[in-house]
């Protein structure tokens, strides 16, 4: 269900336009997202807040939601939950950091990468979110990539694509 309730919430707001004063800043939106999940207790819910994203990455999102719905099972190509690298969450010793991005020239999107490392039931986990600044809409996600010890790595855009 918390899935299901992601996936609406992240694919209605992509399109959502960003005035001057209400631009989000990539590790704010980071930090409120997994900041109230740091409970340690199993199912802690991760906050459900409004994650502007380019074009792109909502439109998979959304197809993604409507492949679930077509096939009856409520479930698209994406079967976990992105945003902790599972099904359920016990998230215990969080820690959030930006990475700069050297832009090559001034004509370049500015981009930001904002690391979540934190444990998932003692599983050590890192959430890549991958950032670029857009002139009209302000700090949108691009992409999100995903690392646990039992070596799995993704790459959201790409799950969403291709499936697992």
């Amino acid at each position: 269900m918390r899935l299901l309730i992601s996936v609406i919430l992240l694919s209605g707001f992509w399109f959502l336009p960003a005035h001057a004063k209400d631009r989000a800043i990539p590790i704010e939106i980071v930090e409120q997202l997994y900041t109230e999940s740091e409970t340690g207790e199993q199912d802690a819910e991760i906050v459900d807040i409004p994650m502007p994203m380019t074009a792109e990455l909502g439109d998979l999102l959304a197809d993604d939601h409507s492949y679930g719905s077509i096939n009856g099972t409520g479930i698209g190509r994406l079967d976990f939950d992105w945003m902790v690298n599972g099904q359920d969450a016990s998230i215990t010793n969080l820690e959030i950091k930006r990475v700069a991005v050297v832009a090559y020239s001034s004509d370049k999107p500015k981009r930001e990468i904002i690391v979540a490392q934190f444990d998932n039931f003692d599983d050590p986990t890192r959430i890549s979110y991958y950032w670029k600044y857009d002139a009209d809409r302000g700090w949108l996600i691009e992409d999100v990539t995903g690392w646990s010890q039992d070596g799995l790595v993704w790459t959201l855009s790409l799950l969403l694509k291709y499936g697992q």
